[in-house]
């Protein structure tokens, strides 16, 4: 018999910057594995950014000196939000967290091509 995972991410957010989202975690029990953000600068469209972290909390991987967060950290950026999850119903390994955040990539990458398929 197949076994098939189920993964129950409870999701937090929105935050507006890092450090709101970082005060807020270290107020936490949970440990928060993945994270999703979405920002818009100035004449663009938006973008979204979802990674993982196993080792560090969220708000330490972004503040990481090359995170892709802090390309949106500008004068230049007029809207971001981020949100972070945990896997509420088992106790991840990282084998779990990064097969959670592939099917969530795979999924911005949808809503991404979905916009540009609705311009045309």
């Amino acid at each position: 018999m197949r076994r098939i995972d189920t993964y129950l991410i409870k999701w937090y957010g929105p935050f507006a910057s890092k450090e709101e989202l970082k005060k807020w975690e270290d107020k936490r029990p949970e440990v928060f594995n993945l994270y999703v953000f979405q920002a818009r600068r100035k004449c663009e469209k938006d973008k979204y950014y979802c990674g993982m972290t196993f080792k560090q909390s969220v708000g330490m991987r972004m503040r990481n000196h090359d995170h892709h967060i802090h390309d949106f950290e500008n004068k230049q950026t007029e809207f971001l939000q981020i949100w972070i999850g945990t896997i509420a119903n088992i106790k991840p390994k990282e084998h779990d967290v990064r097969i959670c955040e592939n099917i969530i990539t795979s999924e911005l990458a949808n809503i991404t091509i979905g916009e540009k398929e609705s311009r045309k």
